[in-house]
């Protein structure tokens, strides 16, 4: 594990297979929400969960944002060589699109900013500097579930589209 400052945050998306004694010493935990930790592993951290009430009120703000970044990013592709040849491109791009960039604003809103982030996985910490890099990892991690149709056809690679949603939307 990687020493722990107030300036870093662990971010636990799964908590199976880690001991008590990571929950021992005093550190920043989020969580995807409150009740994946005990009232005993909450006792010498602080953790963050996303708010159930503030993120619902801003479902509309959400919604709009990705239809402004879907549409955008749509327009700039079918201006690539590659992909302006496809028929009905937006229909097949939208789905895609819709899933991926509310997964960020939603993951974007929901994570504190702190200046360092552990991402725990599977027993293993990966330590990330900047907020982006953190959300491309856990979009992977939700890439990679089989039971995803959408995703499991997405690479982790910084191509075009991830680009364009780092430089545009963020």
């Amino acid at each position: 594990m990687f020493n722990m400052n107030h300036n870093t945050l662990y971010v636990l998306l799964d908590k199976n297979n880690l001991n008590n004694s990571f929950f021992e010493t005093e550190k920043n935990i989020f969580t995807l929400n409150k009740y994946i930790l005990n009232k005993f592993e909450r006792k010498k951290i602080n953790h963050y969960f996303p708010d159930p009430l503030s993120v619902s009120s801003k479902a509309k703000s959400f919604f709009l944002k990705a239809n402004k970044a879907k549409n955008f990013l749509i327009e700039k592709l079918k201006k690539l060589k590659n992909f302006n040849q496809i028929k009905d491109f937006d229909e097949l791009l939208d789905p895609y699109l819709e899933i991926k960039i509310s997964r960020f604003l939603y993951m974007q809103d929901i994570i504190p900013e702190f200046k360092n982030y552990i991402l725990i996985k599977q027993n293993k910490s990966t330590k990330y500097s900047k907020k982006i890099d953190l959300l491309l990892a856990i979009d992977h991690l939700y890439s990679t579930n089989k039971l995803s149709y959408m995703d499991r056809y997405s690479e982790i690679k910084r191509n075009y589209i991830y680009f364009l949603i780092e430089k545009y939307i963020f």
